[in-house]
């Protein structure tokens, strides 16, 4: 299994995960209007999008569908820890923001590691939930905010 981030990815997997069994959605919230969702996918599964080109993967899943998939990011090891929706996360500290705490996940790397582009936060969640020993599902289920709808 793998996991992946994406947005608005449930019409391409109703259509390429028929009958469903290769996909599974593990979170889905909203941040800062950026529909986030973490999905675990067969290996067969990822290895069809990874050859799929981006036509193809448009006309199944739509205009406003993405996903992106990272080993990590190039931070190294966190050498920090901040409160981020109120538990403590083992992360970096790159200092672009004078505060220790942060009300989710996406704002701590917005505001202190300073990505904000799905490529960006896929890379560095994925780095963030291996340091903390966790599913990138259970990073975002646990930092990211509470109210799902980006309020």
């Amino acid at each position: 299994m793998v996991e992946i981030l994406g947005g608005n990815l449930k019409r391409f997997f109703d259509t390429i995960d028929n009958p469903p069994n290769d996909a599974e959605i593990t979170y889905a919230g909203n941040s800062y209007g950026i529909d986030y969702e973490v999905w675990e996918i067969s290996d067969d599964l990822f290895k069809k999008m990874c050859d799929m080109n981006e036509n193809r993967f448009r006309s199944m899943a739509g205009g406003v569908a993405w996903w992106r998939y990272t080993e990590g990011s190039v931070l190294g090891y966190p050498d920090s820890e901040f409160i981020v929706n109120g538990k403590t996360l083992k992360c970096w500290n790159k200092r672009m923001s004078s505060r220790n705490e942060f009300t989710c996940l996406t704002e701590y790397l917005r505001d202190n590691v300073g990505v904000s582009l799905p490529k960006n936060v896929c890379a560095c969640a994925v780095d963030l939930a291996k340091y903390n020993d966790m599913k990138l599902s259970e990073l975002f289920e646990t930092y990211e905010r509470i109210d799902r709808n980006g309020n």
